[in-house]
């Protein structure tokens, strides 16, 4: 009988759970940032997209210690909890894009007490295109710290294509040892 009434309480605290989004787990998708590489002004690192591996190369401004931000040069900080990931309209570029964010305003990005806006996922070479997004690649040069052949609608239609099958998209950054 204490059986019975134990795997009764079981199955009322699972549904309970489940209730308040223990189980929504099953609707997020990852993206991750595995930042290896490490310039006065540059970090590069690989974009891995669950399910489908390595989809492009990285580069940011110069990863900085938690809570330091030198504006439009430095990259965003590390987070094993994961950013949200959007679709926003680019004023600048005039289209959209894959924004990465914290905030309600789907626009703001505040961890370890610096904030960011409008950091994008888009092409290009070197830190200075950046200004803290994150430039995307097939292509990297580790000697001269760039990256090639922009990837930007690859990694688009990745995260458009989640969201539209409903789940919510993260991206992970995670700041590898110093080599």
């Amino acid at each position: 009988m204490k059986l019975v009434h134990l795997i009764r309480n079981l199955r009322k605290q699972l549904k309970r759970y489940s209730m308040v989004g223990i189980q929504d787990n099953t609707k997020i998708k990852y993206i991750t940032i595995n930042r290896y590489a490490y310039s006065a002004d540059t970090t590069i690192g690989r974009m891995i997209a669950e399910g489908f591996g390595v989809i492009a190369n990285t580069l940011e401004d110069t990863a900085r210690a938690t809570g330091v931000k030198i504006k439009g040069k430095t990259a965003i900080p590390e987070t094993h909890r994961g950013y949200k990931c959007g679709i926003h309209r680019s004023n600048r570029f005039k289209r959209d894009m894959v924004i990465i964010y914290t905030d309600p305003d789907c626009i703001t990005l505040e961890q370890g007490g610096v904030k960011f806006t409008h950091i994008y996922i888009h092409g290009g070479n070197t830190h200075v295109d950046t200004e803290g997004c994150i430039l995307v690649a097939d292509n990297v040069d580790l000697k001269n710290m760039k990256i090639q052949g922009a990837c930007e609608a690859k990694v688009y239609n990745i995260v458009r294509t989640w969201i539209a099958q409903g789940y919510e998209v993260r991206c992970l950054v995670i700041n590898n040892p110093f080599t």
